[in-house]
């Protein structure tokens, strides 16, 4: 979760660290972190729920009045122009009047229209709420880039706060980690500094409602001293904590009141490499927990863990 800023100048440099070039994606935040927000009704933005409801902004601050009239941007390609302003002024020390003419050679700047682009209320497959913006592209079309760091700052006007997203409203994780590369140093996840690398990793990674449940049930997995891999298969946004002397592997979901996925340890990488649904209809694990507010999940993974 990006907060604590007001606005941010460039998109690219934000989006270039998580979004491969020429990928759609979204802006977003969470509707319950949405509902955090003291300026809900000041921008109309209603605080009940109702998917498939878009809403623009009311003109209420510079991100959202520009949403709506337009802004000025320089015109592409770029050309400078001389512009003749007339300068006057009175020194307080002295009380002398100054007046005079200056010559300021500037870039030429043309009207954006009004975007008015809306709030769309959305479910992710697993029935969670988010706010999100439309599709938008990463590239280095100039108006992109310039309507990417609109949007962002839009959340961030309104909301205090924004995730990018995938389309499909899946968070954003580096490309770069590959499955079959360890997300932590050569150990298990119960040495202590493991542990500390992979909180380093949920905090960098996720949002606050999601970051806190994932620690909270890796430290239940780690009693049983597994190695801890990323998968970005068919299966994507979930972990494989691997536990050798077990010869099994759970599969831990980023995202809280989802479900945790056992799997034998001979072929598992093919089996996470799977879409959901195939792992269900076809029912290649030997175990599924679903997150519990409570400690029932809690309760039976350590049963499981223990009994096998």
């Amino acid at each position: 979760m990006k907060q604590g800023k007001t606005r941010i100048l460039k998109s690219e440099t934000i989006l270039s660290e998580l979004v491969t070039f020429g990928e759609s994606f979204r802006i977003g935040v969470s509707f319950e972190q949405a509902t955090k927000s003291p300026h809900l009704n000041k921008f109309g933005i209603s605080g009940d729920f109702i998917n498939g409801r878009v809403q623009i902004p009311i003109a209420a601050g510079p991100k959202t009045r520009t949403n709506t009239k337009g802004m000025y941007v320089r015109k592409q390609p770029e050309e400078k122009e001389d512009v003749l302003r007339h300068i006057k002024y009175r020194i307080k020390k002295t009380g002398r009047n100054v007046e005079f003419d200056r010559t300021y050679h500037i870039y030429k700047k043309e009207l954006v229209h009004s975007l008015r682009l809306g709030f769309h209320f959305m479910t992710d497959d697993a029935g969670a709420e988010f706010i999100v913006s439309d599709l938008l592209t990463f590239d280095d079309d100039f108006k992109n880039s310039k309507k990417n760091t609109h949007v962002i700052n839009l959340f961030l006007e309104v909301f205090g706060a924004y995730e990018v997203l995938r389309p499909n409203l899946e968070y954003f994780i580096r490309a770069e980690e590959a499955f079959d590369h360890d997300i932590l140093p050569s150990g298990t996840l119960s040495d202590p500094r493991n542990f500390d690398r992979f909180v380093e990793y949920a905090e960098k990674h996720l949002s606050e409602p999601d970051r806190k449940p994932l620690i909270d049930r890796a430290k239940v997995l780690r009693e049983f001293n597994p190695v801890v891999r990323r998968s970005t298969g068919g299966l994507n946004g979930y972990f494989a904590f691997h536990f050798p002397d077990k010869k099994i592997v759970a599969a831990e979901s980023m995202k809280r009141n989802q479900a945790t996925y056992f799997f034998e340890e001979d072929n598992y990488e093919d089996n996470l490499m799977k879409d959901k649904q195939e792992v269900l209809r076809d029912r290649l694990m030997i175990k599924r927990l679903y997150h519990t507010q409570d400690d029932t999940w809690e309760k039976k993974v350590r049963r499981f863990l223990n009994e096998h």
